[in-house]
């Protein structure tokens, strides 16, 4: 039996002005490493508070993304409305930007213009306003 290596990921976090916050994902972005980026942005958002205005996340040396990698960008979009931070995906790579658009999550996600009422986490039922169940 062939014991397959763990995929690789890191995440380097570094502020890049007074209220900005710059995240860089390197390797794969899957269901072994996506709470470790969930976590990260908790603890950073939480430490940081009303002094990051900005989040930049860097897919610019991200490897593979699978599901679970998605559920953990959606996350932190989440996590980013709570704080009242603006979350940018920069440098995303085309198999990123092919499941976000076949998932319909890439305007959601990177639409500067649109205003998405900000949910409380744990929160089921959809902002005021929002399309009925």
């Amino acid at each position: 039996m062939t014991t397959l290596p763990h995929p690789y990921f890191k995440l380097t976090t570094e502020r890049v002005a007074p209220h900005r916050l710059r995240v860089r994902l390197f390797g794969d972005l899957d269901h072994e490493s996506s709470d470790e980026l969930v976590e990260a942005l908790e603890r950073r958002l939480g430490e940081d508070g009303e002094e990051v205005r900005e989040l930049h996340l860097d897919f610019r040396e991200l490897a593979a993304v699978d599901s679970m990698g998605l559920s953990a960008i959606l996350m932190a979009h989440r996590l980013c409305e709570a704080a009242h931070v603006h979350l940018h995906l920069d440098s995303r790579p085309p198999h990123l930007d092919r499941m976000l658009t076949v998932t319909g999550t890439l305007d959601y996600l990177t639409d500067p213009c649109a205003h998405h009422e900000p949910v409380a986490l744990g929160d089921t039922e959809p902002p005021s306003g929002g399309p009925p169940p």
